[in-house]
């Protein structure tokens, strides 16, 4: 049931005004990416998460495929070593 059928019903009249999420008009604060890194892995340490599972891979679209399979045969692996990532930092 929508929200503004609920409003006609329990107080016979329609919802009115935007309705949409009012969010701030400030600007978000950048975060060096070194720091957001650091964050990140605090909060892993914190949880006890040691271990992200990883994606099995069993649900990609076919431009996805083609796209590893272009970095392959280039001599890469597809994955995030090949790419200069090591633990989710930028090497």
């Amino acid at each position: 049931m929508l929200i503004w059928t609920i409003w006609i019903v329990v107080f016979g009249m329609k919802a009115t005004g935007n309705m949409a999420s009012q969010t701030s008009k400030a600007k978000p604060k950048s975060v060096p990416f070194a720091e957001f890194a650091a964050d990140i892995e605090r909060r892993r340490v914190e949880t006890g998460i040691t271990e992200l599972p990883r994606n099995s891979g069993k649900r990609r679209i076919e431009s996805k495929k083609a796209l590893l399979a272009a970095i392959e045969a280039a001599g890469g692996s597809g994955e995030g070593e090949s790419l200069g990532i090591l633990n989710g930092v930028i090497q």
